[in-house]
């Protein structure tokens, strides 16, 4: 179960492997920054585009912003705004849009 847990986990916290980590060496362990969280979604939406069809970087993208996008200050608003777009140039402005607002 607990192999189960952490896999299902790492879907919207890829740096939980490194949280588990932390906190088994120090009995603690860092949150995730915003900056951070953004990083990564410019990271995979490059990759997703680099590698797959419009569509299907569409809609990959919208679904692993939904579970990166969590935890801070209007993350549902963020959140929403990816869900809505309709194209890869929307998706972009969005992002750019939260790197602003957001660092």
């Amino acid at each position: 179960c607990d192999a189960v847990m952490v896999a299902r986990a790492c879907l919207g916290n890829p740096w939980i492997f490194k949280q588990i980590k932390d906190y088994n060496k120090t009995g603690y362990y860092s949150d995730i920054s915003t900056k951070s969280r953004i990083d990564l979604c410019k990271r995979h939406y490059k990759l997703l585009k680099d590698e797959k069809t419009e569509g299907l970087c569409l809609n990959l993208t919208k679904k692993h912003y939904s579970w990166y996008l969590k935890g801070f200050p209007n993350a549902a608003l963020w959140r929403t705004k990816f869900m809505k777009c309709e194209n890869l140039i929307e998706i972009e402005e969005v992002l750019n849009q939260m790197s602003e607002n957001l660092n």
